[in-house]
């Protein structure tokens, strides 16, 4: 004789937090003709275990690092320069203006960078590959209006497949009706990765 269905949660939850549905018997065992898909019955010691495969172990890694640089960007093209790491990650470093990969994959990065203005300034952010400018990847939008209203900032986000040993890098670049000087604070990197597609 069965009593009422109960939730029972699969034994190894390490793999698979799903909850089926499993009749139990009079005598307290698991019914092994009622058992959910993807689980396995084991009589001998009444338990269940999953038979769905898990999927690839992730090694994914966050960086976050802040710049450093003060450059002017009045009209003028600078790097973007980065400080150590203050959230370290394995395979992922920085030197200067370069964000080095030691494992290939796909990354994410999410790039912040901040300036003081005197005056209207559009501010842009462009991406390089290996001192390539990737084209597409640029974002730009105005950050000042006058000498009132006179910091402000940009953040682009993007993705790049990208090989170990890959060297990536950013830089701003304003179109000020005047000066325009990069700050530290709020000029920030986060890296994550990688997305093996």
């Amino acid at each position: 004789m069965r009593r009422a269905l109960r939730r029972a949660a699969s034994v190894d939850a390490a793999q698979d937090d799903r909850i089926a549905e499993v009749a139990v018997t009079a005598d307290g065992k698991l019914d092994p003709y009622v058992i959910g898909e993807g689980l396995a019955y084991d009589a001998a010691t009444n338990t269940l275990s999953n038979t769905v495969a898990p999927g690839p172990s992730s090694s994914m890694t966050l960086m976050k690092a802040y710049g450093t640089s003060t450059a002017s960007i009045a009209n003028t093209l600078a790097d973007l320069t980065w400080d150590t790491a203050v959230i370290p990650a394995a395979g992922v470093s920085t030197a200067g203006e370069e964000i080095r990969f030691a494992v290939s994959g796909v990354y994410t990065f999410t790039v912040s960078a901040r300036s003081t203005n005197d005056n209207r300034a559009e501010m842009f952010i462009r991406s390089y590959i290996n001192g390539v400018e990737q084209a597409q990847d640029v974002v730009s939008d105005y950050v000042a209006r006058d000498s009132d209203q006179n910091t402000g900032g940009v953040t682009l986000s993007t993705a790049f497949d990208v090989t170990a040993g890959d060297r990536v890098s950013f830089k701003a670049f304003t179109d000020a009706d005047n000066t325009a000087t990069l700050e530290r604070s709020g000029t920030f990197i986060i890296v994550q990765g990688p997305f093996n597609v």
